[in-house]
């Protein structure tokens, strides 16, 4: 009966450290978990904030192409305006209609906007790189 009393004795210690064992894995189990939670919920922060970004450099980009196209066709309208007031100014003695002269100064206006704005948005888009 005393080596019965003992195992059961043996028995019941293993038990309580067992459940003491079992309890500290579940908290680092729950920790864990709580973690893991903590984790997914800032990779889906993050793939939303670069999905957004990445929508704005596509947007950028486009007004890039754009603006460029702009500046090309502006700038070929400043020439061939300079070109015809080359023309004009020979063929008329230098004098140059006042239309001519607001035509040229409007396209170069244009044109500086146009490459101070492209400027810009070459800027911005090498911020967000």
């Amino acid at each position: 009966k005393a080596s019965d009393a003992e195992k059961l004795e043996k028995l019941k210690e293993k038990l309580v450290k067992t459940k003491e064992a079992n309890a500290v894995l579940k908290k680092g189990l729950l920790d864990k978990q709580e973690e893991c939670a903590r984790l997914e919920q800032q990779l889906k922060d993050k793939e939303t904030t670069l999905r957004q970004q990445m929508e704005e450099i596509d947007t950028l980009q486009f007004q890039n192409g754009r603006m460029s196209k702009q500046l090309g066709t502006l700038t070929s309208q400043v020439e061939e305006l300079q070109k015809q007031k080359q023309q004009s100014s020979w063929s008329v003695g230098g004098l140059i209609s006042g239309k001519q002269q607001e035509a040229i100064q409007k396209a170069e206006n244009d044109l500086a906007v146009l490459r101070d704005e492209l400027m810009m948005k070459i800027q911005e888009n090498e911020d967000l790189h």
